[in-house]
């Protein structure tokens, strides 16, 4: 019976040590990750734009891409 209850207490503090802030971490790291990736699709799209308007505007795109010049 004391058996059964160290071993509880064990794994219970194991559960509390390790797999609660663990689980923590990784929803962290989960929101920066979808941070960073909604950061990424709105710079590629400004970039984007910023191309197609140089391009109606008649430069050579191939200076526009290598310039990397937005405005």
């Amino acid at each position: 019976m004391l058996g059964m209850g160290i071993a509880a207490l064990t794994a219970s503090s194991i559960f509390i040590a390790y797999i609660i802030p663990a689980f923590i971490h990784f929803l962290v790291l989960y929101y920066q990750m979808n941070m960073a990736w909604s950061y990424n699709d709105a710079d590629e799209a400004e970039e984007l734009a910023a191309f197609e308007a140089k391009d109606r505007s008649g430069r050579e795109t191939a200076r526009v891409i290598m310039s990397g010049d937005d405005g």
